[in-house]
Protein backbone atom coordinates (compact mmCIF):
# COMPACT_ATOMS: atom_id res chain seq x y z
CA UNK A 1 0.00 0.00 0.00
CA UNK A 2 2.86 2.72 1.30
CA UNK A 3 4.58 1.67 -2.40
CA UNK A 4 1.17 2.05 -4.25
CA UNK A 5 0.85 5.37 -2.57
CA UNK A 6 4.72 6.61 -3.64
CA UNK A 7 4.38 5.52 -7.37
CA UNK A 8 1.39 7.64 -7.48
CA UNK A 9 2.94 10.46 -6.40
CA UNK A 10 5.39 9.85 -8.90
CA UNK A 11 8.12 9.65 -5.97
CA UNK A 12 9.71 6.28 -6.84
CA UNK A 13 11.48 5.77 -9.67
CA UNK A 14 11.25 2.89 -11.68
CA UNK A 15 14.83 0.90 -12.90
CA UNK A 16 16.91 1.88 -16.42
CA UNK A 17 20.03 1.29 -15.10
CA UNK A 18 21.92 4.14 -16.47
CA UNK A 19 25.77 5.15 -15.30
CA UNK A 20 26.77 7.76 -12.93
CA UNK A 21 29.77 9.43 -11.65
CA UNK A 22 32.47 7.39 -9.64
CA UNK A 23 34.67 10.25 -7.74
CA UNK A 24 34.47 10.47 -4.18
CA UNK A 25 35.47 9.93 -0.96
CA UNK A 26 34.44 7.89 1.99
CA UNK A 27 34.94 8.54 5.24
CA UNK A 28 35.74 5.87 7.95
CA UNK A 29 32.71 6.48 9.79
CA UNK A 30 30.58 4.16 7.27
CA UNK A 31 32.53 0.92 8.75
CA UNK A 32 30.93 1.48 12.04
CA UNK A 33 27.66 1.91 10.26
CA UNK A 34 27.26 -1.66 8.70
CA UNK A 35 26.99 -3.48 12.00
CA UNK A 36 24.61 -0.80 13.95
CA UNK A 37 22.38 -0.55 11.02
CA UNK A 38 22.03 -4.22 10.48
CA UNK A 39 21.12 -4.27 14.15
CA UNK A 40 18.16 -1.30 13.97
CA UNK A 41 17.13 -2.59 10.61
CA UNK A 42 16.06 -6.38 12.12
CA UNK A 43 15.87 -5.32 15.45
CA UNK A 44 13.95 -2.19 14.79
CA UNK A 45 12.40 -2.85 11.36
CA UNK A 46 12.41 0.11 9.02
CA UNK A 47 9.18 1.66 8.44
CA UNK A 48 8.30 0.25 5.35
CA UNK A 49 10.19 -1.44 2.15
CA UNK A 50 9.28 -0.52 -1.69
CA UNK A 51 8.62 -3.57 -3.84
CA UNK A 52 10.89 -2.97 -6.92
CA UNK A 53 10.44 -4.37 -9.97
CA UNK A 54 12.82 -4.87 -13.14
CA UNK A 55 15.63 -6.08 -11.08
CA UNK A 56 16.47 -8.96 -14.05
CA UNK A 57 15.48 -6.41 -17.12
CA UNK A 58 18.45 -3.91 -18.08
CA UNK A 59 19.05 -1.94 -21.27
CA UNK A 60 22.30 -2.05 -23.00
CA UNK A 61 23.43 -0.14 -26.22
CA UNK A 62 23.06 -1.85 -29.55
CA UNK A 63 26.03 -1.16 -31.95
CA UNK A 64 23.95 -3.11 -34.68
CA UNK A 65 22.09 -6.04 -35.71
CA UNK A 66 24.56 -8.87 -35.66
CA UNK A 67 24.80 -11.68 -33.60
CA UNK A 68 28.34 -10.41 -31.79
CA UNK A 69 26.74 -7.00 -31.25
CA UNK A 70 23.46 -8.84 -29.61
CA UNK A 71 26.06 -11.08 -27.44
CA UNK A 72 28.19 -8.02 -26.30
CA UNK A 73 24.68 -6.09 -25.45
CA UNK A 74 23.72 -9.56 -23.38
CA UNK A 75 26.57 -9.21 -21.33
CA UNK A 76 26.29 -5.75 -20.88
CA UNK A 77 23.14 -6.06 -19.68
CA UNK A 78 23.63 -8.88 -17.30
CA UNK A 79 26.60 -6.99 -15.99
CA UNK A 80 24.29 -4.70 -15.01
CA UNK A 81 21.62 -7.36 -13.51
CA UNK A 82 24.00 -8.98 -11.29
CA UNK A 83 24.77 -5.64 -9.85
CA UNK A 84 21.53 -5.10 -8.81
CA UNK A 85 20.57 -8.45 -7.47
CA UNK A 86 23.82 -9.20 -5.55
CA UNK A 87 24.25 -5.60 -4.26
CA UNK A 88 27.69 -5.82 -5.46
CA UNK A 89 29.45 -3.38 -8.00
CA UNK A 90 32.54 -6.00 -8.74
CA UNK A 91 32.43 -9.40 -8.50
CA UNK A 92 35.28 -11.34 -8.13
CA UNK A 93 37.04 -12.64 -11.03
CA UNK A 94 36.60 -16.26 -10.34
CA UNK A 95 32.69 -16.04 -9.81
CA UNK A 96 32.64 -13.48 -12.37
CA UNK A 97 33.98 -16.49 -14.90
CA UNK A 98 30.60 -18.15 -14.01
CA UNK A 99 28.47 -15.76 -15.87
CA UNK A 100 30.30 -15.38 -19.30
CA UNK A 101 27.90 -16.91 -21.47
CA UNK A 102 25.02 -13.70 -21.01
CA UNK A 103 22.39 -15.38 -23.48
CA UNK A 104 22.12 -18.93 -21.14
CA UNK A 105 20.35 -16.78 -19.26
CA UNK A 106 18.38 -14.86 -21.26
CA UNK A 107 14.23 -15.07 -20.62
CA UNK A 108 13.84 -12.86 -23.11
CA UNK A 109 15.10 -9.41 -25.29
CA UNK A 110 13.42 -6.80 -27.44
CA UNK A 111 14.42 -3.68 -29.52
CA UNK A 112 14.37 -0.43 -28.52
CA UNK A 113 13.47 2.94 -30.72
CA UNK A 114 16.94 4.46 -29.24
CA UNK A 115 19.10 1.76 -30.47
CA UNK A 116 19.43 -0.37 -27.12
CA UNK A 117 17.88 -3.58 -26.29
CA UNK A 118 16.33 -4.60 -23.43
CA UNK A 119 17.35 -7.90 -21.87
CA UNK A 120 15.02 -9.73 -19.29
CA UNK A 121 16.85 -12.53 -17.73
CA UNK A 122 15.11 -15.99 -16.33
CA UNK A 123 15.26 -15.74 -12.52
CA UNK A 124 15.33 -18.96 -11.66
CA UNK A 125 18.24 -19.76 -13.78
CA UNK A 126 20.53 -16.99 -12.66
CA UNK A 127 19.72 -17.49 -8.78
CA UNK A 128 20.43 -20.87 -9.25
CA UNK A 129 23.97 -19.56 -10.80
CA UNK A 130 24.46 -17.03 -8.21
CA UNK A 131 23.68 -20.40 -5.31
CA UNK A 132 26.31 -22.43 -6.52
CA UNK A 133 28.68 -18.88 -6.96
CA UNK A 134 28.16 -19.05 -3.51
CA UNK A 135 27.28 -15.17 -4.19
CA UNK A 136 24.44 -13.33 -2.08
CA UNK A 137 21.03 -12.32 -3.34
CA UNK A 138 19.30 -9.01 -2.57
CA UNK A 139 15.56 -9.24 -2.11
CA UNK A 140 13.19 -7.05 -4.22
CA UNK A 141 11.97 -5.70 -0.89
CA UNK A 142 14.37 -2.95 -0.12
CA UNK A 143 14.40 -0.09 1.87
CA UNK A 144 13.00 3.25 0.44
CA UNK A 145 15.31 6.25 0.56
CA UNK A 146 14.71 9.60 0.95
CA UNK A 147 17.03 12.57 -0.61
CA UNK A 148 16.83 15.59 0.58
CA UNK A 149 19.48 17.54 -1.54
CA UNK A 150 20.19 21.29 -0.18
CA UNK A 151 21.65 23.42 -2.97
CA UNK A 152 23.88 26.43 -2.57
CA UNK A 153 23.85 28.41 -5.62
CA UNK A 154 25.60 32.01 -3.95
CA UNK A 155 24.75 35.17 -3.63
CA UNK A 156 22.21 33.95 -0.74
CA UNK A 157 20.16 31.78 -3.13
CA UNK A 158 19.66 28.51 -1.44
CA UNK A 159 16.88 25.88 -2.45
CA UNK A 160 15.94 22.41 -1.71
CA UNK A 161 15.65 20.00 -4.57
CA UNK A 162 11.93 18.80 -4.79
CA UNK A 163 10.22 15.93 -6.99
CA UNK A 164 9.36 18.58 -9.58
CA UNK A 165 10.21 22.11 -10.19
CA UNK A 166 13.32 24.17 -10.19
CA UNK A 167 15.62 26.24 -7.75
CA UNK A 168 15.61 29.59 -6.28
CA UNK A 169 18.42 30.68 -8.93
CA UNK A 170 18.30 27.92 -11.58
CA UNK A 171 16.10 26.80 -14.64
CA UNK A 172 13.85 23.97 -14.32
CA UNK A 173 16.38 21.93 -16.85
CA UNK A 174 19.34 22.84 -14.01
CA UNK A 175 17.39 20.99 -11.28
CA UNK A 176 15.99 18.44 -13.75
CA UNK A 177 19.89 17.33 -14.41
CA UNK A 178 20.30 17.30 -10.79
CA UNK A 179 17.38 14.51 -9.83
CA UNK A 180 18.21 12.87 -13.28
CA UNK A 181 21.89 12.45 -11.93
CA UNK A 182 20.10 10.72 -8.87
CA UNK A 183 17.53 8.93 -10.47
CA UNK A 184 20.05 7.30 -12.66
CA UNK A 185 22.20 6.14 -9.74
CA UNK A 186 19.46 4.45 -7.81
CA UNK A 187 17.96 3.00 -10.79
CA UNK A 188 21.43 1.19 -11.89
CA UNK A 189 21.85 -0.62 -8.75
CA UNK A 190 17.91 -0.84 -8.00
CA UNK A 191 17.39 1.54 -5.14
CA UNK A 192 14.03 3.01 -4.03
CA UNK A 193 14.74 6.49 -4.28
CA UNK A 194 12.50 9.57 -2.96
CA UNK A 195 12.57 13.44 -3.32
CA UNK A 196 10.28 15.15 -0.88
CA UNK A 197 7.13 16.72 -2.43
CA UNK A 198 8.37 20.32 -1.22
CA UNK A 199 4.75 21.25 0.28
CA UNK A 200 3.78 23.21 2.64
CA UNK A 201 4.02 20.26 4.85
CA UNK A 202 7.62 19.63 4.01
CA UNK A 203 8.71 23.11 4.30
CA UNK A 204 7.21 23.45 7.69
CA UNK A 205 9.13 20.02 8.95
CA UNK A 206 12.04 21.31 7.17
CA UNK A 207 14.46 24.04 6.61
CA UNK A 208 17.33 24.31 3.98
CA UNK A 209 19.43 25.01 7.35
CA UNK A 210 18.32 21.70 8.97
CA UNK A 211 19.70 19.79 5.28
CA UNK A 212 22.74 21.74 5.53
CA UNK A 213 23.36 21.53 9.34
CA UNK A 214 23.05 17.23 8.82
CA UNK A 215 20.48 17.57 11.23
CA UNK A 216 19.51 13.42 11.14
CA UNK A 217 16.33 13.39 13.77
CA UNK A 218 15.12 16.78 12.26
CA UNK A 219 15.15 15.19 9.02
CA UNK A 220 14.08 11.59 9.70
CA UNK A 221 11.07 12.97 11.67
CA UNK A 222 10.29 15.24 8.19
CA UNK A 223 10.58 12.27 6.16
CA UNK A 224 7.97 10.14 8.39
CA UNK A 225 5.30 11.19 5.49
CA UNK A 226 7.10 9.32 3.10
CA UNK A 227 6.91 5.60 4.94
CA UNK A 228 10.82 5.60 4.66
CA UNK A 229 13.66 5.80 7.93
CA UNK A 230 16.42 5.64 6.02
CA UNK A 231 17.44 9.20 4.87
CA UNK A 232 20.05 10.47 2.73
CA UNK A 233 21.38 14.40 3.10
CA UNK A 234 23.14 15.98 0.36
CA UNK A 235 25.27 19.33 0.55
CA UNK A 236 25.90 21.22 -2.80
CA UNK A 237 27.34 24.14 -3.56
CA UNK A 238 27.88 25.67 -6.58
CA UNK A 239 30.97 28.01 -8.16
CA UNK A 240 29.68 29.69 -11.02
CA UNK A 241 28.29 27.07 -12.95
CA UNK A 242 30.41 24.48 -11.62
CA UNK A 243 29.14 21.94 -9.41
CA UNK A 244 30.89 21.03 -6.41
CA UNK A 245 32.09 17.56 -4.76
CA UNK A 246 28.56 16.70 -2.67
CA UNK A 247 28.72 16.60 0.99
CA UNK A 248 26.71 13.15 1.39
CA UNK A 249 25.33 11.77 5.13
CA UNK A 250 23.26 9.21 5.76
CA UNK A 251 21.16 8.67 8.53
CA UNK A 252 19.00 5.60 10.34
CA UNK A 253 16.38 5.79 12.70
CA UNK A 254 18.17 5.02 15.83
CA UNK A 255 21.61 4.70 14.64
CA UNK A 256 24.72 6.34 13.56
CA UNK A 257 25.12 8.44 10.75
CA UNK A 258 27.43 8.04 8.41
CA UNK A 259 29.49 10.40 6.08
CA UNK A 260 31.32 10.73 2.26
CA UNK A 261 32.15 13.03 0.02
CA UNK A 262 31.44 12.57 -3.98
CA UNK A 263 29.45 13.83 -6.64
CA UNK A 264 25.80 13.65 -7.28
CA UNK A 265 25.46 10.01 -8.38
CA UNK A 266 27.55 8.79 -5.36
CA UNK A 267 24.65 9.05 -2.71
CA UNK A 268 22.22 6.28 -3.70
CA UNK A 269 25.39 4.64 -5.04
CA UNK A 270 27.04 4.24 -1.47
CA UNK A 271 23.96 3.79 0.39
CA UNK A 272 23.16 1.20 -2.34
CA UNK A 273 26.34 -0.39 -1.36
CA UNK A 274 25.90 -0.10 2.48
CA UNK A 275 22.63 -1.88 2.10
CA UNK A 276 23.40 -4.78 -0.38
CA UNK A 277 25.57 -5.62 1.97
CA UNK A 278 23.59 -5.99 5.09
CA UNK A 279 20.53 -7.15 3.56
CA UNK A 280 21.84 -9.62 0.48
CA UNK A 281 21.61 -13.58 1.68
CA UNK A 282 23.06 -16.41 1.19
CA UNK A 283 21.45 -19.66 -0.47
CA UNK A 284 20.39 -21.57 2.77
CA UNK A 285 22.39 -24.82 4.51
CA UNK A 286 22.22 -27.81 3.75
CA UNK A 287 19.96 -28.47 7.33
CA UNK A 288 16.31 -27.17 6.93
CA UNK A 289 15.32 -25.02 9.55
CA UNK A 290 12.55 -26.76 11.83
CA UNK A 291 9.59 -24.00 12.50
CA UNK A 292 6.70 -25.45 14.88
CA UNK A 293 3.32 -23.11 14.69
CA UNK A 294 0.90 -23.94 17.97
CA UNK A 295 -2.70 -23.00 17.48
CA UNK A 296 -3.54 -24.43 14.19
CA UNK A 297 -6.98 -26.04 14.54
CA UNK A 298 -8.41 -25.49 11.25
CA UNK A 299 -7.79 -25.32 7.40
CA UNK A 300 -7.77 -21.26 7.33
CA UNK A 301 -5.42 -21.28 10.00
CA UNK A 302 -2.82 -23.67 7.99
CA UNK A 303 -3.30 -21.70 4.92
CA UNK A 304 -3.19 -18.29 6.43
CA UNK A 305 0.25 -19.53 8.15
CA UNK A 306 2.31 -21.39 4.96
CA UNK A 307 1.03 -18.87 3.13
CA UNK A 308 2.59 -15.88 5.41
CA UNK A 309 5.59 -18.21 5.73
CA UNK A 310 5.83 -18.53 2.03
CA UNK A 311 5.36 -14.83 1.35
CA UNK A 312 8.94 -14.07 3.50
CA UNK A 313 11.48 -12.89 0.50
CA UNK A 314 14.35 -14.83 2.57
CA UNK A 315 12.23 -18.29 2.60
CA UNK A 316 12.85 -20.41 -0.30
CA UNK A 317 10.50 -23.53 0.46
CA UNK A 318 8.09 -24.82 3.03
CA UNK A 319 7.21 -28.33 3.63
CA UNK A 320 5.18 -30.30 6.50
CA UNK A 321 7.28 -32.36 8.45
CA UNK A 322 4.47 -33.59 10.58
CA UNK A 323 0.53 -32.81 12.00
CA UNK A 324 0.42 -32.45 15.38
CA UNK A 325 -2.44 -31.97 17.90
CA UNK A 326 -3.30 -28.09 17.30
CA UNK A 327 -0.02 -27.63 16.07
CA UNK A 328 2.21 -28.12 12.54
CA UNK A 329 5.45 -28.58 11.89
CA UNK A 330 7.17 -27.11 9.30
CA UNK A 331 10.60 -27.68 7.04
CA UNK A 332 11.86 -24.56 5.82
CA UNK A 333 14.88 -23.33 3.24
CA UNK A 334 15.60 -20.17 3.73
CA UNK A 335 18.69 -18.01 2.67
CA UNK A 336 19.61 -16.97 6.68
CA UNK A 337 20.40 -19.16 9.67
CA UNK A 338 17.74 -19.57 12.18
CA UNK A 339 17.96 -16.29 14.67
CA UNK A 340 17.16 -14.21 11.13
CA UNK A 341 14.78 -16.26 10.81
CA UNK A 342 12.86 -15.53 13.46
CA UNK A 343 13.66 -11.89 13.40
CA UNK A 344 11.50 -12.05 10.19
CA UNK A 345 8.55 -14.16 11.27
CA UNK A 346 8.33 -12.14 14.39
CA UNK A 347 8.31 -8.74 12.49
CA UNK A 348 5.15 -9.55 10.37
CA UNK A 349 2.37 -9.83 13.12
CA UNK A 350 0.95 -13.38 11.75
CA UNK A 351 2.65 -15.62 14.69
CA UNK A 352 4.24 -14.66 18.34
CA UNK A 353 7.35 -16.07 19.47
CA UNK A 354 6.23 -19.59 21.85
CA UNK A 355 8.18 -19.25 25.17
CA UNK A 356 7.36 -21.94 26.78
CA UNK A 357 9.11 -24.57 29.44
CA UNK A 358 12.18 -25.91 27.50
CA UNK A 359 12.92 -29.86 28.24
CA UNK A 360 13.81 -30.94 25.06
CA UNK A 361 10.80 -33.08 24.89
CA UNK A 362 9.80 -34.48 21.26
CA UNK A 363 6.24 -35.54 20.68
CA UNK A 364 6.67 -39.24 19.04
CA UNK A 365 3.09 -39.14 17.79
CA UNK A 366 0.61 -37.32 16.00
CA UNK A 367 -1.92 -37.37 19.12
CA UNK A 368 1.05 -35.93 21.27
CA UNK A 369 0.93 -32.36 23.33
CA UNK A 370 2.93 -29.26 23.18
CA UNK A 371 2.83 -28.43 26.38
CA UNK A 372 6.38 -28.88 26.85
CA UNK A 373 7.46 -29.17 23.67
CA UNK A 374 10.55 -27.12 22.32
CA UNK A 375 12.30 -28.53 19.07
CA UNK A 376 16.53 -28.44 20.09
CA UNK A 377 17.76 -25.77 17.41
CA UNK A 378 13.54 -25.48 16.35
CA UNK A 379 11.68 -22.14 16.05
CA UNK A 380 8.14 -22.30 18.17
CA UNK A 381 5.16 -19.95 17.73
CA UNK A 382 1.80 -19.36 18.15
CA UNK A 383 -0.61 -17.90 15.41
CA UNK A 384 -2.26 -14.87 16.37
Amino acid sequence: LVCAKLLRRGEVRGYNNVSAGRMMKISLKQLTLFAVFAVTFWCGGLAQAAHVDGLYTADAELANSSSSARATAFSAALAEVLVKVTGQENLPAEKAALFTNAGAFIQQYRMLDNGRISVTFDQRVLRRQLDAAELPVWSAERPAVVVWLAVDEGQGRRSLLGAAGGLSGSSVAVADSYRQALYESADKRGLPLILPLMDGEDLAQASFADVWGGFGDVMLAASARYSANVVLIGRLRLSGAKVQKVRWSMFVAGSESSEWVGELGDGPRVVADMLGQQLATFAAAADAITVTVRGINTLDDYARVLNYLRGLSIVERVGVSRVLAGAVEFSIAARSDSERLNRDISRGGVLDEWVGESTGVTPVDSAATLASYRVADGLVYTIK
